[in-house]
């Protein structure tokens, strides 16, 4: 048996009824809004592109912002269409360039209602945050929208290595044990269809899905999407009362 089924066995609903509830969010694009974070990085870097470039600091970020709002958080050559764009060989200067735009420390925003939605859970249920990135990276967006003091476990996936980020079952079941709550009794809220929910179904948790960022609106299997949809985490509670737990 490979390690993944022993993880979706272990955390079976078959395990004891506790009353205990949990709720366990990502963060990017599921609390705040990641295309921020990014376009803050990108400007940021843009006196660096510009003094090395010869050109006009406003023309490198208005071509930045507009290949990030076309191309999205995902796309993996910014760069390189902003060096077409402005006629320069800046491959050379990438990696310094780079470590420009990881220096950047972006004053970051919840979604509207994020904050007021958190507090009103909070007590409630165990509240857990859930999230892949780099350590550093995810902990420093944690820190900047103070929103710490809200959860009663964060797990970076990156923790536990690259290879057990999300759609892998491994950082759901590690959560699962930090809480010490079985799968059926909690709700994974997540924004990304390609690999928030499909591990935690696997190992019973109810799912929502904020239909908002970078992946509002598109569309998966059924095996890939959650059991429930929202447009923003103002409709939660609403959506966990009337449709998931009614007796509460």
């Amino acid at each position: 048996m490979d390690e993944q089924k022993k993880y979706i066995i272990f955390h079976s609903c078959i395990m004891v009824y506790a009353k205990k509830r949990a709720i366990i969010f990502d963060l990017d694009d599921t609390l705040y809004p990641q295309i921020e974070y990014t376009r803050q990085c990108l400007l940021y870097s843009s006196s660096l592109i510009a003094k090395i470039s010869n050109r006009n600091q406003s023309e490198i970020e208005h071509i930045l912002n507009h290949i990030l709002e076309n191309k999205g958080i995902e796309y993996r050559h910014i760069y390189n269409d902003l060096f077409e764009q402005i006629s320069f060989d800046g491959m050379p200067y990438l990696k310094d360039i780079l470590a420009k735009f990881w220096q950047c420390q972006p004053i970051l925003q919840l979604y509207e209602s994020t904050y007021d939605v958190l507090n009103e859970l909070k007590g409630k249920f165990i509240l857990a945050l859930l999230t892949d990135g780099y350590e550093k990276t995810q902990e420093y967006k944690i820190n900047n929208l103070q929103i710490r003091h809200f959860f009663d476990s964060i797990l970076i996936t990156d923790s536990l290595g690259v290879k057990n980020r999300k759609p892998s079952v491994i950082p759901y079941s590690v959560m699962l044990n930090n809480i010490n709550i079985p799968a059926c009794n909690c709700i994974y809220v997540g924004n990304d269809p390609n690999k928030d929910f499909v591990g935690a179904k696997q190992l019973g948790l109810k799912t929502i899905r904020i239909n908002q960022g970078e992946y509002k609106d598109m569309k998966v299997s059924e095996k890939f999407n959650s059991e429930f949809i929202i447009n923003s985490i103002s409709e939660l509670i609403n959506c966990i009362k009337n449709r998931i737990w009614t007796d509460i």
